[in-house]
């Protein structure tokens, strides 16, 4: 369980990238361009949900923790 916070992240990456891909070549319309890459906002959009989904307890953990301890004080 102490490990989760190094092994979630790269398991949501290794899951986040390749679903951005297939998400963006199957119904990715509207494209921009990012450092000199094509990129669409919807394969844009899945990579973050995914990424994100999965990492947001890992995310606000550190601030509950902080939260509780203001109002401890």
């Amino acid at each position: 369980a102490q490990y989760t916070s190094f092994y979630l992240p790269i398991l949501s990456l290794a899951f986040a990238d390749p679903m951005a891909a297939l998400v963006g070549k199957k119904w990715g319309e509207k494209k921009y361009t990012f450092m000199g890459h094509s990129k669409t906002y919807l394969g844009s959009f899945a990579s973050y949900s995914f990424y994100f989904q999965p990492n947001l307890p890992n995310l606000t953990h550190p601030l509950k923790q902080m939260y509780k301890r203001l109002q401890d004080l």
